[in-house]
């Protein structure tokens, strides 16, 4: 995915199938770029997911405002 309107779109796919999700356990997004909308997307599933318990996140394009939301949301998962 590239850090354009194309990736937003790509992470708003990708967050509603995680929103959904019962079985996947383990995501690896790794050598991608993320726009700081499409980590919003990302971070919020996460919160809402209760299957997921592996996420790969390296080599990752992210900006600061997009690992906010990430920080924000993950913060408020309880294990």
């Amino acid at each position: 995915m590239s850090g354009d309107s194309s990736n937003e779109k790509a992470m708003q796919y990708l967050a509603d199938a995680l929103c959904n999700n019962k079985t996947l356990t383990s995501l690896i997004l790794a050598r991608n770029q993320f726009v700081d909308n499409g980590m919003k997307y990302l971070a919020n599933a996460l919160r809402k997911n209760t299957a997921l318990k592996q996420l790969w996140l390296y080599q990752i394009g992210i900006d600061e405002k997009g690992m906010q939301h990430l920080a924000d949301d993950l913060s408020q998962l309880t294990v």
